[in-house]
Formats: structure tokens, C-alpha cells, sequence
């Protein structure tokens, strides 16, 4: 009896055994099984080296827009980042600046002692290019140079600024030139020139300019054409690179003064030589480029390619818009006309739904 009920003690503790500890014996091989190929989806997804922007890559700019895999966003932010503080900085000697940076887009010549602010501008500037790249079919590498100083800017420029003296009278204004005309004393690799103000932290205008006479050569020198190639420059720096040198903050009164009837007295205002009539030109002819580019299949910079083959503005408004140069002046007065409203973005505002019906 006692043996019988010893080995059924001994076959219950054999059942606890098997129940506690076989189970967990098995769990964890699997989990060990598990973990294998978890290791190893980790090294597959390493981020190769390549993808670290380089500065002497003429695309690095637009390696930086492409869509990053999720875990690889952490390193290209931080890819961004160190590339800001690894721009190329050199000495320099050109008609007294003695400093130099470097990115992808840009060589700035500067002071020293604008070190700070210029790094702030050419990331900005960077960024400006990214939009603009998209409008133009060339936007070839620039030069800049940058100074403080009216009397400093004609010894640098040999030439007083192309802008009223009036512009110098408040500190925080700021002026900018595009300068092809300026090679000779400067260089033939320099045709992009800058007057910079503490408040301008962006130069997208000029590079419009830059770029617009790059792409399309028989177009620049035409001088019927100013209220085109300024009018761009403003549509560009206002639509799609916002900062300095896009429409103003002041169309709401627009319909206040005089309009000019044609071509040839839109082109007139600029020459007037007073700040406020150059507000105005470059108001009317940002306007008349939103009116391009709403009334053209393909928008402004089609309109503009179109023109740049025929070298006719007649041909091209035939061939773009329906009718003659004359009617488009004609049409865009009418709806600069008929719009209104109590401050400069809402003025902008119902003109863009105005002249796309």
C-alpha cells in the first residue's frame, strides 16, 4: 500500500514538472528565433553614406527636398544643419571686401565683421533657390557682393546705385541691383550685385533677374520689355519666394492716382527717378505678370519662353492669350480698375479671383 501510494506521489510531482517547466523550456527557443531576424532588418536599414549632402554637388540643394524614409529623417535634419555651418568661408580680396562663402548656388563677397548676417542670408538664399529653380530653365551659379555703404558701393561698383538717393535716408531700407552691366570692373564671372540692408534677408528679385536673363537671352536687352522682366521678378519673389522686393503693402491704393495708358508709360514710371513712383512700377508691373500668368495656359513663364522665340509681344499675345498687345494693356487696366479693397492683401486677393474668371 505505502509503495503504491509512493509512486503516485512521485508520478503527481512528475505531471507539476512537466507542466511548470517543458512549456517555458520551448517559449523560449522561439523567442530566441524571434529575435534573429529582428537584428538583422536593423542593419538593413542602415542609411547609406551617400545620402549625406555634399557642397561641391551641383544637385545638393535638391537632394535635400527628396522624401526621406522614416528612418532617415533624424539624420538629414541633422545632414541640414551641419551643412549650414560647413559652408566654405575664405579670405578674399575683391575692391575691398575681404571675405568669401561658399555654398552650393552662391559665392558671397563680404566684411569680416558681416560674417553672422551673411550665413543667415545665404541659407535663406538657398531656400530661395529651391523655389525659383522651378520657374527658370537655367539658373546658373552667382556671384554677390554685399556691402553697407552708399560711398562704399560706388568705390566697390565704380558707379553711383541704380536706385534714388532717397532709398539711403532710412537705415532699415534696403536696395538691390542685378549688375551685368558692372563686368567690367568687377570680373566676367560677376554679373549678380547686391546692396544689403540689415532688414533684407532675401535677394529672390534679383536672382529672378538673374535667372530670367540666363534663360532667355533675347529678351534682356529690349527695353520695351522692363515691365516684363521687373514685373516677373516681383510676381517671383511675391508668389512663390516670399521677402523684399515683391508687391507692395500699398495696393489697396493703387486706383488712387493716375494709370498709365500703354506699354511705353508704364516703362516711363520707373524712370521718373522717385521712390514713389518706382513703388508704383513695380506694383503695376507684378499685377500685369499676375494677369499673364492667370490668362496663360502654362502661366507667366510659358508666356515668356513663347516670347523669347518669336521676339514679337504682339505674336505672342495672339498665340497665348486670343488678342493684340494693345487689348491685354487694355484688359489688365480694367481689372486693376474694378478691383478694391481696404489693405494690400485683400486688394491681391480679389484681383487673383478677378482675372481668373
Amino acid at each position: 500500500m505505502k509503495r503504491k501510494i509512493l509512486i503516485l506521489i512521485i508520478l503527481v510531482l512528475i505531471i507539476f514538472l512537466s507542466i511548470e517547466f517543458i512549456p517555458g523550456f520551448f517559449s523560449n527557443d522561439k523567442s530566441k528565433q524571434i529575435e534573429k531576424p529582428s537584428d538583422q532588418n536593423i542593419k538593413t536599414k542602415e542609411i547609406p553614406a551617400t545620402t549625406t549632402p555634399t557642397l561641391k554637388s551641383e544637385n545638393n540643394a535638391k537632394d535635400a527636398t527628396s522624401s526621406p524614409t522614416p528612418n532617415s529623417i533624424p539624420q538629414l535634419q541633422n545632414n541640414i544643419k551641419d551643412t549650414t555651418d560647413q559652408y566654405l568661408i575664405k579670405s578674399a580680396s575683391l575692391l575691398g571686401l575681404d571675405t568669401a562663402i561658399e555654398s552650393p548656388h552662391f559665392i558671397i563677397y563680404y566684411h569680416k565683421t558681416d560674417e553672422d548676417k551673411v550665413k543667415e542670408l545665404l541659407t535663406i538664399s538657398e531656400k530661395d533657390y529651391l523655389a525659383l529653380v522651378k520657374l527658370f530653365p537655367k539658373t546658373p551659379r552667382t556671384e554677390i557682393l554685399i556691402t553697407y555703404d552708399t560711398n562704399e558701393y560706388i568705390n566697390v561698383f565704380n558707379a553711383a546705385p541704380p536706385w534714388s538717393i532717397e532709398s539711403y535716408k532710412n537705415s532699415n531700407s534696403g536696395g538691390g541691383v542685378f549688375c551685368p552691366n558692372c563686368i567690367n570692373s568687377l570680373g566676367n564671372n560677376t554679373e549678380y550685385i547686391y546692396m544689403l540692408r540689415p532688414t533684407n534677408k532675401s535677394f529672390a528679385h534679383e536672382l529672378a533677374h538673374r535667372y530670367f536673363w540666363a534663360s532667355y537671352p533675347n529678351l534682356h536687352q529690349n527695353d520695351n520689355l522692363i515691365w516684363l522682366n521687373e514685373g516677373q521678378a516681383v510676381y517671383a519673389q511675391t508668389e512663390v519666394a516670399p521677402g523684399p522686393g515683391g508687391l507692395s503693402s500699398n495696393l489697396e491704393k493703387i486706383n488712387n492716382f493716375y494709370l498709365p495708358v500703354n506699354f511705353l508709360e508704364l516703362n516711363q514710371l520707373q524712370q521718373q527717378g522717385n521712390n514713389s513712383s518706382l513703388e508704383r512700377f513695380y506694383d503695376l508691373a507684378g499685377l500685369m505678370a499676375y494677369y499673364i500668368d492667370a490668362k496663360t495656359n502654362g502661366g507667366l513663364y510659358s508666356f515668356i519662353a513663347d516670347l523669347n522665340n518669336t521676339k514679337d509681344l504682339d505674336k505672342t499675345c495672339q498665340n497665348n492669350l486670343g488678342f493684340s498687345s494693345d487689348q491685354l494693356f487694355s484688359k489688365w487696366k480694367n481689372a486693376i480698375i474694378a478691383t478694391s479693397a481696404s489693405n494690400s492683401i485683400d486688394f491681391l486677393k480679389n484681383y487673383k479671383i478677378f482675372i481668373k474668371k
